[in-house]
């Protein structure tokens, strides 16, 4: 067995990881971090977006969300169900951590949301991704990684942090594993543990096993294994729309607020709503068989080819470069996935090989179109007042159709932290010297949805939450002496 010393430990390179790892090293602490894959990011690397509120590019823009209504929206959202002073710290210092990565060489260019009465929290990273499949936060942990080897930091890649060692109340060391199997151990006074939780929180993300969940856990560690429900997307081996691009624009044609309904042939909310990625699981996850149906005409394809999208979409419906404004290869698209074949994707020519195809049950279905083409017709949506502009019939063959169902809901997985990323105990005792980061922490600041009405807050927290550990995890070890 290998036999290493550091002052401090980090357990994944992921973006809460290398931050804490900077932060170690910027107060003059040693430092090693164990990845148990070949590059550091996470899946960090396919995101683009980073919250703050009041910072520097807010103020040019003249955007005047204040950090005071911006921990309100949160409150409100989470019915200050999570660690609020945890999430007030966030939101105060969220414009300090953006002014921290620009230190580091990374550019921001510009804000976005993520639909409609969302605020624009989200700080788009300038440049495009090294290569196709990463996003611009790439640039991030490129910079990050520069930073931390300038600083001196250790990075072991291919090696897994396996067990954590507290003896007489205190960290004293941590067990790692490379992908020889050979083991590692190393003496040491903190640990800052962020693997970035588990695939339940992200459906995206399935390397993430809950590692550092387990490891936290043998020590006596709080923990929240969350209760949520993972649903996937139907589809394919050729992927859900018959494809390899999720940017395809049939995914962003059915992304339009279209008539659905669920599997009753029912709507079930202001189709508005789906489009504003908070709310719409909480309404999906509720009918049967938690999945809906999106429904439109050969009219409204039309009208969509010749005038573009109402809503451009993108990764997170606005993400530079992907955003998707026209819908002109629909037809392309959709054929390639029905020859494919394609259990979630319909093209028909009546309601009744639609309700055959899909299981909606046909006489509510006809009602509901019925009343829906009514209020099209009138403006005035009666059911759940949709806006008159997005009402537009089901009358002309073909009707196009896409089943949907939500990701996951419930509350998160994650490891109870203090406001100053300490893990603590079912007693809320503090366990000295180990802290939690990024969405290992998730349950801190989440519940059972995601708060996407403020963008950008997951990867805010990433970074804020490591740089806060690592500085604490240093105030902590020179209490030591």
């Amino acid at each position: 067995m290998q036999q290493l010393e550091s002052d401090i430990v980090v357990i994944a390179a992921g973006p809460s990881g290398l931050a804490a790892a900077v932060s170690v090293a910027e107060h003059g602490a040693d430092v090693i971090v164990f990845e148990k894959s070949n590059h550091a990011g996470g899946d960090a690397l396919r995101a683009n977006q980073v919250f703050a509120v009041e910072s520097r590019l807010q103020r040019i823009r003249y955007y005047t969300l204040s950090r005071e209504e911006a921990f309100q929206i949160w409150m409100d959202h989470t019915q200050w169900g999570v660690n609020n002073r945890l999430v007030k710290k966030l939101i105060d210092n969220s414009a300090d951590t953006i002014d921290w990565l620009e230190n580091m060489g990374v550019k921001f260019y510009d804000l976005t949301s993520h639909g409609p009465g969302n605020k624009y929290t989200s700080h788009m990273v300038w440049e495009e991704a090294p290569r196709p499949g990463l996003g611009g936060v790439s640039r991030i942990i490129e910079a990050m990684v520069n930073k931390a080897e300038k600083l001196g930091v250790r990075i072991v890649f291919k090696t897994a942090g396996k067990h954590i060692i507290r003896e007489n109340g205190r960290i004293t060391g941590v067990i790692a594993e490379g992908a020889d199997g050979e083991q590692v151990k190393v003496k040491t006074k903190a640990v800052i543990v962020g693997t970035g939780g588990t695939s339940g929180f992200n459906p995206v993300k399935p390397g993430a096993k809950g590692d550092g969940i387990l490891m936290v856990k043998e020590l006596g560690a709080a923990v929240n294994l969350g209760t949520r429900k993972k649903f996937q997307e139907g589809g394919t081996a050729h992927g859900p729309f018959g494809s390899g691009d999720p940017m395809a624009t049939i995914f962003a044609v059915f992304g339009q607020p279209h008539l659905m309904v669920n599997l009753l042939g029912e709507r079930f909310m202001d189709e508005e709503i789906s489009v504003v990625t908070p709310l719409s699981p909480a309404a999906v996850v509720n009918q049967k068989n938690q999945c809906y149906f999106t429904i439109l005409d050969e009219d409204t394809k039309n009208y969509l080819i010749e005038h573009g999208l109402e809503f451009p979409f993108g990764f997170g419906i606005a993400q530079f470069p992907n955003i998707i404004k026209e819908a002109k290869n629909f037809d392309i698209e959709l054929q390639h996935a029905l020859v494919k074949g394609s259990d979630i994707l319909w093209a028909v020519d009546s309601l009744e090989e639609l309700a055959a195809k899909t299981g909606i049950n046909l006489n509510g279905l006809k009602r509901t179109v019925t009343e829906y083409n009514l209020a099209c017709e009138t403006g005035r949506d009666e059911v759940f007042n949709k806006k008159a502009r997005y009402l537009r019939p089901v009358k002309t063959p073909k009707f196009y159709v896409k089943k949907n169902q939500v990701f996951s809901y419930g509350l998160p997985e994650g490891i109870k932290t203090t406001h100053c990323m300490e893990v603590i105990t079912p007693d809320f005792d503090i366990i000295p010297g180990l802290y939690a980061v990024g969405a290992d922490a998730a349950c801190n600041i989440h519940r059972e949805i995601y708060p996407n009405m403020l963008p950008g807050n997951n990867l805010g927290f990433c970074f804020y939450s490591g740089k806060t550990a690592g500085e604490k995890a240093v105030e902590y070890i020179k209490s030591l002496g």
